[in-house]
């Protein structure tokens, strides 16, 4: 019986890690950024190098490097941090974790012109709304199908697990937010702080 209870949980755990995966939809948002007193070919370059110093393999990231055109277009995950929703089926058990580490996939379409540059952020993960801080139901449906789907939820189990969708939903809406935000001011800072070091 406890072989079939562990099995049950490690199902249960790989399952919630992999859930986000199974309601895929693309979201994008982009900005413009200015590089005063830069070239096109100066912001392409330092932006290769900033791709290069940010990801595990550049090579295997950039999709396309133009510099006559002044586009490189990068592909990569980053991880968000969120609450576990399966701990709301199982709250003593101390084998489920309260958060899980949620992969999600992003694209970085730049684009380069003299003194400044566009991002095109497409994520693929939950079809909602970067620009409003609500959670509607259809979302949060959407992310709780693939728990009824495996098991029985009781009334009482329902509500928190919406409780705790809700605050999923928001905590991967604020941790792509966050990685926009700290992308924009990377590359920013990359481009400001190549001064002469003496070479």
């Amino acid at each position: 019986m406890k072989k079939l209870i562990y099995l049950f949980l490690a199902v249960l755990i790989t399952f919630s890690s992999n859930a986000q995966d199974n309601m895929l939809s693309p979201i994008s948002a982009d900005y413009v950024l200015k590089a005063e007193g830069k070239t096109k070919n100066e912001i392409f370059t330092l932006i290769s190098k900033w791709v290069a110093l940010n990801y595990n393999s550049a090579i295997n990231v950039v999709q396309l490097s133009d510099n006559e055109g002044g586009v490189i277009i990068v592909k990569g995950t980053n991880s968000i941090v969120t609450t576990n929703i399966s701990k709301a089926l199982l709250p003593n058990n101390k084998l489920v974790p309260n958060e899980l580490n949620v992969d999600v996939n992003h694209v970085l379409d730049i684009t380069i012109r003299e003194g400044r540059y566009k991002i095109v952020y497409t994520f693929t993960t939950y079809n909602f709304n970067l620009e409003t801080e609500n959670v509607d139901d259809e979302l949060l449906a959407e992310i709780l199908k693939p728990y009824y789907d495996v098991a029985y939820v009781s009334k009482k189990k329902e509500a928190k697990m919406r409780e705790i969708a809700t605050k999923n939903a928001s905590e991967l809406k604020l941790g792509i937010l966050d990685f926009i935000k700290e992308t924009n001011e990377s590359i920013s800072k990359s481009l400001n702080n190549n001064a002469d070091d003496g070479w």
